[in-house]
């Protein structure tokens, strides 16, 4: 199982810091409050503690949409534990074998990894499981036209960044080689090949 990459690299998610590139002095009674990376607004103590009341309020909405089911969250968890090392023996399936192994999933120990999904009526989810065969991908970044080929490739959903794109966890890749890297996939850049999605079942 491998994926042949040309002319593409990995993407990592790195934290951003930001610095406040000017203060004020602040007027008597009113706090200077920085709402955004790039907003500053002045705020009374009252405007601050309604704002941070709301924020507290809307924590549980905010979780309950985040909600994986169980196996899902299990499999996201495991796989955030092995980014940047190699699982078994660094082939692309060692990663959702040993993922399934270790949550007591039900699959067929080949490549049929839980309940087949339709990405077109089914919601995908972090943690479901993609097979590739014979995929071909082309897209465009600036004057440059990326081609990538996937003919037998397993990977494992890490983050849903927004309709038919998704961020996914896999391993025996042309830019992290035998170690779990994170790269995107936007379904509209598939231009042959077929592909299954699977959710962990047990």
């Amino acid at each position: 199982m491998f994926w042949n990459i040309k002319n593409a690299s990995g993407i990592y998610r790195k934290p951003l810091s930001y610095e406040l590139e000017h203060q004020r002095e602040k007027p008597p009674g009113e706090t200077i409050f920085c709402l955004s990376p790039f907003t500053e607004k002045t705020i009374t103590m009252k405007h601050l503690l309604l704002l941070v009341t709301a924020f507290i309020l809307t924590i549980p909405s905010a979780r309950a949409q985040d909600k994986l089911p169980p196996l899902n969250q299990q499999i996201l968890d495991y796989v955030t534990s092995v980014i940047g090392t190699q699982v078994d023996r660094g082939e692309c399936w060692d990663l959702a074998n040993q993922a399934l192994i270790l949550i007591d999933a039900k699959w067929d120990r080949n490549y049929e990894y839980g309940k087949e999904l339709n990405p077109k009526k089914d919601k995908i989810l972090p943690g479901d499981i993609i097979q590739f065969k014979n995929v071909k991908i082309r897209y465009q970044s600036g004057n440059t036209i990326f081609t990538e080929t996937m003919d037998h490739h397993t990977a494992i959903v890490y983050r849903v960044l927004g309709k038919d794109v998704f961020e996914l966890a896999h391993q025996n890749t042309g830019f992290s080689g035998r170690k779990v890297g994170l790269s995107n996939l936007d379904l509209n850049t598939v231009q042959s090949g077929k592909m299954w999605f699977y959710r962990p079942e047990r």
